[in-house]
């Protein structure tokens, strides 16, 4: 008890009395103690290597910058107008590699350096002509002013190819990809396998493009081991252009050890086997019967493909993107007079 207290009982007291804490405690920490007596510390040497990247020239520059801001839909103006109160086009250097690192599109010095020997100003030699490389990026999505010049001509989009700063595969690498493509097709041919719904299983989008991490997990999947080397070579083989996923399909066209049915080329997609061409189907009922025919052998599940384009669940969605998840995400081939009987029949 502690204290004349009857009702409660002091277990801190009990279990110091009982594990000898205090006296243990001491011991063990003495004993640990005394192994880092002799310790020397050491200088770690970092790893880490700074972003050097040296491009060709300025369009090859402007070219990366503009595949990025495509991608993720950049609007580098928005960063940079706020700097410039008064609308002059024009801020200073720091505020405009500031507003670049706030659009998450960090340069080096010899990117930095290139980009102010062309838009710097001429009569302020510490300002940039921002506006004017903002027209200069944005002309991946449009041409500035063409419905004033020329409104019936197709706007001539600027390109987003660029070479510099890719890690290009070596001579051993390649070697390498192409002994592991080899025994690729030769497992697959042992085996009898079709890998492509795997990969379709992490690509929901059908992008045909995977994390070399998705990648390597596959082919574990199916059995197919492979070491860290193999793995980088081959993923560098068939990587994108920003050098972040592995283009997969690609991969399967090259070790496909017979002539699978998803790789031909359909000329045309209402034949028969015997080469005769099917009657196109016409009303609603026809039309939702074909459709659960191509579920039923595709294996695809519509309810998957139109939820990642209706974020609020609200079961409706526009006609046009309607019309491209049925056609470029699915892949599902119909006619356009189909397309158009299935929109009439569920138009709200």
């Amino acid at each position: 008890m502690d204290r004349g207290n009857f009702n409660e009982v002091n277990y801190y007291e009990f279990i110091r009395d009982v594990d000898k804490y205090f006296e243990d405690s001491k011991v063990q920490s003495k004993s640990y103690a005394d192994q880092f007596s002799g310790f020397k510390y050491q200088e770690r040497v970092s790893k880490a290597t700074i972003k050097s990247d040296v491009p060709n020239d300025l369009e090859d520059l402007l070219n990366r910058i503009r595949r990025k801001v495509k991608e993720e839909r950049i609007r580098i103006a928005e960063f940079m107008k706020d700097f410039d109160k008064l609308r002059h086009g024009n801020i200073t250097k720091d505020q405009f590699r500031l507003a670049l690192g706030m659009a998450k599109l960090p340069l080096s010095e010899s990117e930095f350096k290139l980009i102010l020997d062309y838009f710097e100003c001429e009569n302020k030699p510490k300002y940039v002509k921002w506006r004017e490389f903002c027209d200069h990026i944005d002309n991946v999505f449009t041409v500035k002013e063409l419905e004033k010049t020329s409104p019936n001509k197709n706007p001539d989009l600027a390109q987003t190819n660029f070479v510099y700063g890719r890690q290009e595969i070596s001579e051993n690498e390649a070697e390498m990809a192409n002994n592991i493509k080899n025994a690729f097709r030769e497992y697959l041919l042992a085996n009898r396998m079709d890998t492509k719904d795997l990969f379709k299983n992490w690509d929901k989008l059908g992008r045909f493009k995977v994390s070399p991490k998705q990648f390597r997990q596959v082919l574990a999947t199916v059995g197919f081991e492979m070491t860290e080397e193999q793995t980088k070579a081959i993923c560098k083989m068939y990587q994108t252009d920003d050098q972040k996923e592995v283009k997969y399909l690609e991969f399967l066209e090259d070790t496909k050890p017979f002539d699978f049915s998803y790789m031909t080329e359909i000329k045309d997609t209402f034949k028969r086997g015997t080469g005769q061409p099917r009657k196109i189907p016409e009303n609603i009922e026809e039309i939702l019967a074909e459709l659960r025919r191509i579920s039923k052998i595709n294996r695809l599940r519509y309810r998957e493909y139109f939820k990642d384009f209706d974020p609020l669940n609200k079961g409706t969605m526009k006609k046009n993107k309607f019309k491209g998840v049925v056609y470029q995400t699915m892949k599902v081939p119909m006619d356009e007079k189909m397309f158009a009987n299935l929109e009439a029949h569920y138009s709200e």
